[in-house]
Parts: structure tokens; sequence; C-alpha cells
């Protein structure tokens, strides 16, 4: 089966695929909505940074995605988009825990669900719910990133003599 190929001039394409996965995440989306309407908040570090997390996460999954289809030809879609997925997850929740763990916002958040007042649950357990939470962030913003990405960055090469 023959593999992918970058579309050509492919540096505008990636920016493309860039551009419109970061845009198109729902987090980003929410985020960069609620802050225009209400930018004051009780973390005013964490919040717009989230957006730029999706960005950065977005360009170390492009990165990553480009060497490993240097190295190896892509053969489809599906698995350059299941790629990016895990580049892009791996990337942004890290991001995000280290975001949200240095801002104080995580152990906040974690508090009511934990079912204490305060930031004073058992560590255990605010990791696996801050843990829980990164995931979440990472599903919401990747999952439709990878698929653009291989739809918007590569085309088929074609098939000779068929």
């Amino acid at each position: 089966m023959p593999g992918l190929l970058w579309r050509r001039p492919w540096w505008a394409w990636q920016a493309l695929s860039f551009c419109m996965a970061t845009l198109a995440a729902p987090t980003f989306l929410t985020i960069g909505v609620l802050l225009m309407r209400d930018a004051r908040s009780d973390h005013p570090f964490f919040w717009p940074s989230l957006m730029v997390i999706v960005a950065l996460a977005n360009a170390v999954a492009i990165l990553r995605i480009n060497q490993l289809h240097r190295r190896a030809a892509f053969t489809r879609r599906r698995m350059l988009a299941v790629r990016y997925l895990s580049c892009g997850m791996s990337a942004g929740c890290a991001m995000f825990l280290i975001l949200g763990w240095s801002t104080g916002a995580l152990p906040e958040m974690v508090a009511p669900v934990v079912g204490t007042a305060d930031a004073s649950a058992p560590g255990i357990e605010v990791a696996l719910w801050s843990t829980g939470i990164a995931l979440a962030f990472g599903i919401a913003s990747f999952a439709h990133a990878g698929v653009l990405h291989a739809w918007i960055g590569f085309r088929h090469a074609p098939r000779h003599g068929a």
C-alpha cells in the first residue's frame, strides 16, 4: 500500500493544520470565549496559559509526526491520527499538570470533588483526580486534532499501474 505524502507546499499545509487544530480545540474555544467575556479570575495566569498549552502541544505533535513520517511514511490516516493524539496528549497533559500544580489551581479544583473544604485531602486521591482532569483536558483538546492533521497535511500517494 502506498504511503501518505505531505501536501505541497508542505510548510503552508502544516501551518494551516496547526492553526485549524488549535483554533478548533473545544478547550481553546471555550476558555477564549469565557476570557473575552470576563477575564477576572482567581487564577489569572492559569486560564490563558491553558490556551498556550493547546498550541504548544499541537506544535510538538506536528513536529513528532513529521519526524516519524520522515523515518517511515505512514500508510493510513487512522494510524497518523492515533499517533498524533498520543503525542499531543502526552505533551498537553504533562504541561497541564505542571501548570495546574505550580499555580495551585488544580488542587483547588479537586478539593470540592474529594469532599474537603481546602486542598488537604490525601495526596494519592488528589493526584488521581488531577490526572483524571488532565486526561479529560487532553481528550477534549487533541482528539480532533489528529484527524484534522491527517486530512489537511497529507494526501495519498498516487497508485501506479492501477
